[in-house]
């Protein structure tokens, strides 16, 4: 069809039924040795660790690294393991434990990991970090930031759940319907409403209560009426209630609150200074709040609804929210880290045993090079510069800025493996070289790769 040149050129493809599966092998090798000699050359290194089931039952452990590279703090794709028939805290170290030796990492320069609150995470005997840490007991654990905050926003009063519940029994009732859905749509088309769909609630997903209720509360007046069209009784009763839809009103402006805050502490990059400080800023708005319940205008939907006989029950969820802020954040102060974001201050002593760190620090107050460089250089930058010259203070600070705050990249992770491994691949053996491939932020050097092979063109 495109001549003897194109059908040449398409005949040199190999077609052999693993060539794919050892293109794959080498360039998740090469990755892989890359990552190991960066992490090597400067020791320090901090893990974030999860573990979920795929489509075939099987459970798999998801590691990401954070390691000082050159000028920068960067993180990347450590390893994917399967574990063993239990999952318990012992079978989590051994797996990740047999391939740090494997890659020559040593426990006793990891400063810190990051999980979620399972047990056999975090369990004070048998969890994963109780055992890390009899390696070293300086490991730092953190629990991740975000699901603490999912946590928090979990939580609702006896009334406010049950709107919450209703409106994820209309949602599912319509969206689990293909034929209602299309009507549904077709009735807010005609009703020239801006959106035509409601969004179905998913449990797991940390923003999908806003996105849900903000979706379902605009169109509220479409739901009312295809409800009286199809005489469901119970739906027709509560969302003709104005008491009703004016908690839905708050449940809506609410999560579209807490939404940004879980949004906020996702990505890369974020650390345990960034993080507690959208937390302490959080808790700050929520006291102001408390004290401007009078006129309700930081809640928009509900102000315009003029409905304060529900002012004792958003103070109520308020005081709430404060409460499970501080059961599952309880000692989140970081003003004793104030001189890693700016050491050009006044600080506070450290302790006895750190007299030596302290004198480095005062001679950084007085370096003026350092000081015009600290406005030019983001703060990981900037303290790697400072450990050329000044490494006991530097490596204090580094130590904290190279910790995880959220297990964020293990959840991407999870829906990458999710993508890649699904039912109609469920016998893949490859899945760790796959997923470094597709994760990774280090790339495979692909000239040297190519020189090693010679093409093996189709008969």
């Amino acid at each position: 069809m495109f001549g003897e040149d194109a059908a040449s050129e398409l005949n040199k493809i190999p077609l052999s039924d693993n060539t794919i599966s050892r293109h794959i092998q080498d360039m998740t090798g090469d990755i892989e040795c890359n990552i190991k000699s960066k992490i090597l050359k400067h020791k320090l290194f901090a893990l974030q660790v999860d573990e979920s089931t795929d489509i075939t039952g099987k459970a798999q452990l998801l590691v990401f690294v954070r390691f000082i590279n050159d000028e920068a703090i960067v993180e990347d794709f450590l390893c994917c393991k399967e574990l063993p028939e239990t999952r318990k805290g012992q079978n989590v170290f051994d797996v990740l434990n047999s391939y740090l030796e494997y890659c020559r990492l040593n426990w006793k320069n990891c400063v810190g990991i990051c999980t979620d609150g399972a047990p056999a995470m975090t369990g004070c005997l048998k969890g994963f970090v109780p055992i890390a840490q009899k390696q070293n007991p300086n490991i730092i654990h953190t629990h991740c930031f975000i699901h603490r905050e999912a946590l928090v926003a979990k939580t609702l009063e006896p009334e406010l759940k049950s709107v919450m519940d209703m409106v994820v029994k209309i949602a599912n009732y319509i969206k689990m319907r293909p034929i209602k859905c299309q009507q549904f749509a077709k009735l807010c088309v005609g009703m020239e409403a801006d959106i035509s769909t409601l969004i179905q609630h998913t449990e797991i997903r940390w923003v999908s209560r806003g996105k849900v209720l903000s979706c379902f509360y605009e169109l509220r007046e479409e739901l009312l009426t295809f409800s009286l069209q199809e005489n469901l009784k119970d739906f027709v009763e509560c969302l003709s209630d104005d008491h009703w839809c004016s908690k839905l009103a708050y449940l809506a402006n609410i999560f579209h609150k807490l939404n940004p805050l879980n949004n906020g502490m996702q990505g890369r990059n974020e650390n345990i200074l960034s993080s507690t400080d959208k937390i302490n800023a959080f808790q700050k708005k929520l006291t102001i709040w408390k004290k401007c319940i009078g006129n309700l205008e930081m809640f928009p939907s509900v102000f315009k609804r003029n409905c304060q006989e529900i002012a004792l029950l958003i103070l109520n969820h308020l005081h709430t929210l404060l409460t499970n802020l501080d059961k599952y954040f309880p000692s989140i102060s970081v003003d004793l880290y104030d001189w890693i974001r700016n050491p050009f201050v006044e600080f506070e002593p450290f302790e006895e045993q750190f007299t030596l760190t302290e004198e480095e620090l005062a001679n950084v107050l007085n370096d003026r090079t350092l000081k015009l460089k600290h406005s030019e250089l983001n703060l990981n930058a900037f303290w790697l510069l400072v450990e050329k010259e000044y490494p006991a203070i530097a490596q204090k600070a580094l130590r904290l800025l190279v910790q995880f705050s959220t297990s964020y990249l293990c959840e991407f992770g999870f829906s990458a493996l999710t993508t890649i491994k699904h039912k109609k691949r469920a016998q893949l053996l490859s899945v760790e070289d796959e997923l470094r491939v597709c994760l990774s932020k280090t790339r495979p050097n692909l000239k040297e790769l190519c020189k090693k092979h010679q093409a093996q063109v189709s008969h």
